[in-house]
């Protein structure tokens, strides 16, 4: 039987990081020569923490597996776990423009976005399905109950098939999704069905090479809740870096202007709510949002906390709360973001989570967190001032949350 794995949190200073890497094909994570960040706009830390993994002695000479991480709802890149680690993990971006971000973040954003660890390389594994339960998982659509799920769905998950869970919309990307539409997710043991989609797809670009892939380790936002509700939102109108190609900045200027992220300068990326009447977890994927109109998009916000206990916000005082810390985060995350210059978070995201098990008593503020996630373009622009399309669209996000909370409390 293997031996158990050992954790050890360890401080130093960046000139002996070095030493402290996961293994022989790490990277150090001090520097990097084509950082797109300088001293304009970011300062290194002085001390940072790493996580050293121990294998009784030989996890750092042998492989490590990784796993679909169970809680992804978007993004377009695999994120995954490393079994027995407190953290999750993302395969370097090939510029590693996410790996600088993170060795020189700044210190404005310091509790804005996930912690950084190092990086890893590990390979990618079998999905382990463990037991189901048959409860768990279903479409925010779905008003019957919970059905059950196959062998066939599920085996249709790990070909990378995208499980729709609401009408489909029109377009080539709907129309490139799988028919029919498919009203029940994987089992409460497996990840979601956006992650096993994305994890499919990080396999078939491994599937003709040998050896191992290099992920930075990052820390697992919802690791301190019960039953984490999440949805990641991508904020501004551009998505594109700086030297990306003449196609590639006309396919996301154009979904741009499909979607509301032309108007309210952000757009939903997917969600998951747990119901805590039905013991089950709803969902929604990417393609649901872009079918949002900005006239539709203040419901979808209200149902991401309403439907977490089946009642409207003005029956549910909890839900109020957590919608009013939420909007006191993004407030000061905003003000935090006029500090920086230069700095355009180009496609990243803000990653809301809150606690949807209705047992765990604890303040608003400790149920609750917000941060900007995925920095693969984000980079430093040589026009000064912040990063006003991203602040508009956090500002657009903010005021539609406190207008749900004052609507309801205007209704009672």
């Amino acid at each position: 039987m293997d031996s158990p794995l050992s954790l050890f949190l360890v401080v130093a200073s960046p000139t002996s990081l070095p030493n402290l890497f996961l293994g022989p094909n790490s990277t150090p994570t001090h520097t990097h020569p084509t950082s797109p960040l300088d001293d304009r706009a970011v300062s290194p830390t002085p001390e940072r923490v790493r996580v050293v993994l121990t294998h009784e002695g030989d996890l750092a000479d042998g492989p490590v597996i990784v796993q679909p991480f169970r809680h992804q709802v978007g993004g377009h890149t695999a994120v995954v776990t490393v079994p027995g680690s407190p953290f999750v993990a993302k395969p370097m971006d090939p510029k590693k423009r996410e790996h600088a971000f993170y060795l020189r973040a700044p210190k404005a954003l310091g509790g804005f976005v996930p912690a950084f660890y190092g990086v890893r390389s590990a390979e990618f594994g079998a999905v382990v399905t463990g037991e189901p339960d048959r409860r768990e998982h279903a479409s925010i659509d779905d008003e019957s109950g919970p059905v059950v799920t196959t062998d066939d769905t599920l085996a249709a998950g790990r070909r990378g098939l995208t499980f729709s869970e609401g009408p489909l919309g029109e377009g080539p990307d709907c129309a490139r999704r799988p028919q029919p539409v498919m009203k029940s997710a994987p089992l409460a043991s497996l990840p979601n069905p956006w992650s096993l989609t994305m994890y499919q797809k990080a396999l078939d670009k491994t599937a003709d090479s040998s050896g191992t892939t290099d992920f930075i380790l990052l820390e697992n936002l919802t690791a301190k809740f019960k039953r984490p509700c999440v949805m990641d939102i991508k904020i501004g109108k551009r998505t594109y870096a700086d030297d990306a190609s003449p196609k590639k900045r006309a396919r996301a200027e154009a979904k741009c202007r499909a979607t509301t992220s032309h108007v309210l300068g952000f757009r939903l990326c997917g969600m998951q709510v747990y119901s805590e009447p039905n013991g089950r977890y709803l969902r929604k994927d990417k393609y649901y949002g872009r079918e949002l109109t900005p006239a539709t998009v203040p419901d979808a916000l209200s149902r991401f906390f309403s439907l977490n206990l089946d009642k409207p916000l003005n029956s549910s005082p909890r839900a109020q709360e957590i919608v009013k810390a939420l909007s006191d985060r993004l407030a000061t995350l905003r003000e935090a973001l006029r500090t920086l210059s230069g700095m355009r978070f180009y496609s990243s995201s803000v990653l809301v989570v809150y606690e949807g098990d209705v047992s765990v008593r604890r303040s608003p503020e400790s149920l609750v967190d917000l941060r900007i996630i995925d920095f693969a373009n984000t980079t430093l622009s040589e026009v000064d001032g912040p990063d006003d399309a991203f602040i508009f669209g956090l500002t657009t996000l903010e005021s539609m949350l406190r207008g749900l909370v004052e609507s309801q409390v205007c209704g009672q």
